[in-house]
């Protein structure tokens, strides 16, 4: 008899499937998933709603906590506006 190990707690880490990491891996991940590309829309977070399915890979593979993940997206969309920042002052 086998047994699946693959459950939705599971999913806690990150919603991905840890075998191919490119996208949530049940259907209540995906639901969270896209709930959150919602809400990073919605706050006009487009970098980090674009680095979304990196960042949850990442931090699947490396084990981060919630707290490490939320900063490393977080700290990507900071990033964005300093890069533009500077790309415009060059040319000021």
């Amino acid at each position: 008899m086998t047994t699946n190990t693959n459950t939705d707690t599971d999913t806690d880490n990150a919603g991905l499937d840890s075998s191919n990491s490119v996208g949530p891996q049940s259907q209540s991940a995906i639901s969270v998933y896209q709930q959150l590309r919602g809400h990073l829309a919605v706050l006009k977070l487009d970098a980090a709603a674009e680095a979304l399915p990196q960042v949850l890979a990442a931090a699947s593979e490396h084990e981060w906590s919630m707290t490490q993940t939320l900063e490393h997206l977080l700290g990507i969309e900071v990033g964005v506006p300093v890069v533009m920042a500077q790309k415009t002052t060059k040319f000021a």
